[in-house]
C-alpha cells in the first residue's frame, strides 16, 4: 500500500510474468526475467497508453527506475565476478580468502557510495549500505538483478517488442539448457 503507481504496476506485472515464463530450478533467471518484464512493461504502460506519454511524470519515473536497476545490475554482477576470483583462487588459504572477501566488500560499499548511487535517478538501493554485506545478502540481490542489461539488449534486438522477446525466451527455455544462454552475452560490461 506504500507503493506509488509505478511500483504497484511494476510489482503486478513482475508477478504476472511468472505465468508466461517460469523455468523450473532456475530461480535467478526467473526473478531477473520478472524484474526485466515488470520494469519494461510498466514503462510501456505509462509511456504508451492513452492518457500517458513520454512527457508524463509516471513515464519518466518508470524509465528512470529501469535505468537505475540496470546500473545496479552491472554493479552487482561486477561485484560477484570479483568475489568469484577470490573464492576460485586455489593459492589462497581459507583465512586469506575471507580477508580478501572482506576487502572486496568494503571496496564495493565505497564504490557504491561514491560512484554508483550518485548516478541514480529515482531509486536509492539504500539497503545495500545499511544491510550487512555478506554472501547471503548478495545472493538475494543477485536473484533479481542478474544481467539486466543483457535482457535489455534482447528487447532491443526485437525492436522493443516485449512480447516477441519473451516468446524467444519461452521457446528457448522449452528447448532446455541454461536460459541465460539465450541472452546476448556480457553486454553489461559496456552498459551504462
Amino acid at each position: 500500500m506504500r507503493y506509488d503507481e509505478v511500483e504497484l504496476v511494476e510489482t503486478v506485472l513482475h508477478e504476472l510474468s511468472h505465468n508466461h515464463l517460469f523455468v523450473p530450478g532456475r530461480v535467478q533467471f526467473n526473478e531477473s526475467f520478472a524484474t526485466w518484464v515488470g520494469r519494461n512493461a510498466s514503462i510501456q504502460f505509462f509511456c504508451r497508453r492513452p492518457g500517458g506519454g513520454t512527457d508524463t511524470v509516471w513515464c519518466n519515473r518508470a524509465t528512470d527506475r529501469w535505468t537505475d536497476e540496470m546500473s545496479f545490475s552491472v554493479f552487482i554482477d561486477g561485484l560477484v565476478e570479483e568475489l568469484q576470483a577470490v573464492y576460485g583462487d586455489s593459492a589462497r588459504s581459507y583465512d586469506h580468502k575471507l580477508a580478501a572477501r572482506d576487502s572486496v566488500f568494503e571496496a564495493a560499499k565505497e564504490r557504491f557510495r561514491t560512484d554508483i548511487r550518485p548516478g541514480f535517478r529515482s531509486l536509492t538501493f539504500g539497503s545495500f549500505l545499511t544491510t550487512p554485506l555478506n554472501n547471503a545478502t548478495l545472493l538475494s540481490r543477485m536473484r533479481y538483478y542478474h544481467r539486466l542489461p543483457d535482457f535489455h539488449a534482447l528487447l532491443e534486438e526485437h525492436g522493443g517488442s516485449l512480447q516477441d522477446a519473451i516468446e524467444t525466451l519461452r521457446l528457448g527455455a522449452e528447448a532446455g539448457g541454461d536460459p541465460f544462454d539465450l541472452l546476448p552475452s556480457d553486454t553489461f560490461r559496456g552498459a551504462l
